[in-house]
Formats: structure tokens, sequence, C-alpha cells
């Protein structure tokens, strides 16, 4: 299955079949994207896993077909839930602070409910500080949205902490989730080497400040969505009012 929406300068195309996934060049797609790129480029998060290995994917180009962005995800279980793990997306310097990702994450949400129940739960597990702190603003967004970890607020949300424990254990026997940070740890944390580098900073003091201190180069943080709390009519609707600001 694969749909294309086109809006003025932006094209927008969700692709779920497989085959229809095939037929995009992966390398193409990373090529144009790395265009003009001198930090973070494309080819460090989307060289690592094939297109073809997703259950989703959305790529947004322009008027002339030219790759801006793409999100690719696969879908998850728990032995009591389903969810949506987003595994790499990537969008150019010149649209991000747009909500782009955002828009493309609801695409994902809106055609995936046409063939089935709407994903209540977004996962994302994540070293870079500007990815968290996209999905941490989508679920801002996102009325009745509990999103983990909880960072600045007095309160654990019991229900959704557990469901990020049972994520946790889906993703990869061995890791070691801590409640207070998200962070995924594989037993002994392995620190920085001298001259090695991160991702780009979140330029948000509370996010950066996370990342520097309980994510070493081997660690990742996971990031919740939970919208279990709303109806499935009250989630497309809501996924649609994100979708369509621009």
């Amino acid at each position: 299955m694969s749909s294309t929406v086109t809006q003025a300068d932006l094209r927008l195309t969700y692709l779920r079949d497989p085959f229809a996934i095939e037929s995009i060049d992966q390398d193409q797609v990373i090529e144009e994207l790395s265009t003009g790129v001198e930090e973070d480029p494309a080819s460090r998060r989307l060289g690592r896993r094939l297109f073809t290995d997703f259950h989703h994917l959305v790529l947004a180009s322009d008027r002339y077909g030219r790759s801006l962005a793409v999100v690719g995800a696969r879908d998850g279980s728990t032995p009591r839930e389903d969810f949506l793990l987003l595994e790499t997306g990537f969008v150019k310097p010149s649209l991000r602070g747009r909500g782009l990702m955002h828009r493309m994450i609801m695409l994902i949400l809106l055609r995936a409910s046409a063939d089935g129940p709407v994903p209540k739960i977004i996962a994302s597990r994540t070293c870079d500080g500007p990815w968290f702190r996209m999905l941490r603003s989508l679920a801002s967004r996102l009325d009745g949205c509990s999103f983990f970890p909880q960072l600045d607020e007095p309160a654990v949300n019991l229900a959704t902490t557990g469901l990020a424990q049972r994520i946790a254990r889906q993703l990869g026997s061995g890791l070691q989730l801590q409640i207070s940070s998200g962070a995924l740890r594989r037993g002994c944390p392995v620190f920085a080497e001298a001259g090695a580098t991160r991702m780009a900073l979140a330029r948000d003091p509370l996010i950066d400040s996370l990342f520097a201190q309980n994510v070493a180069l081997s660690d990742d943080i996971l990031a919740v969505l939970d919208l279990r709390a709303g109806t499935e009519e009250e989630v497309i609707d809501r996924a649609r009012t994100v979708y369509r600001k621009r």
C-alpha cells in the first residue's frame, strides 16, 4: 500500500507495501538529503538500516521529486499491547523547526488506522538529542498524551512507566531501563573515548543535561508517547489536527 499527498511545494508519500518500498532508491534518497549538510549527515542515520526492513516509510519531497525528509517505522508488540517503533528519521536542516517530522509521523498513524486499529503507542530509542526533543514536542501537541521519561513532572505516571518497561524488554535482552531518565543500558556503560563525539545537541538545557549525564556512547534513551487514554476517534482527530497544521 502506498499513497501520496501533494500540498503546494511539498509531497508526502506513505509506503507500506514491501514491493513499493523496495522500488525506492535508498542511496539516492540519502545522497539528496546529505547534499549541502555539513553536520549529522543523513548517511549516519539512514545508512544503518535498509528501507525494506521498515513496515512504514514516509518520504517528503519537493515539486521536482528531490528528497527533503524521511521517517521509517516498524510494528512492535509487548505481551499486552501493540506499539509503533520509530527507528529512523531525518529532515534537511533548512526545513527543521517547522513541524514536518510531526506531520510525517501523524501520517503514519492516519494511514495505519485505515488498515486496522490506530496505533496509540509510539516509541523510539535514540542517542540523538534533537530527535528526542522533537518527540517530546510532538507529545505536547497531542492532548491527553503521556510522555516517558517524565523529566520535569513531579508525579510519575505509573501506567506509562509500566508500558515503557514492557517495551524495553521487547527491544533486546539484557537491556536495563532507568526509570528516572529513560536510559537503556547494556549492563556496564561504555564511556566516550578521547575525540569521540555524539550527535548534535538539542539546544534544550534539560534534554542536553539528560543525555550528558545518563547516556554513554553505548546507551540510548527510550521515549514513549502514550495515547491510550483516548478513544480511537479522539486519537485520529488529534493526529489530523497536528498533520493539518502547517
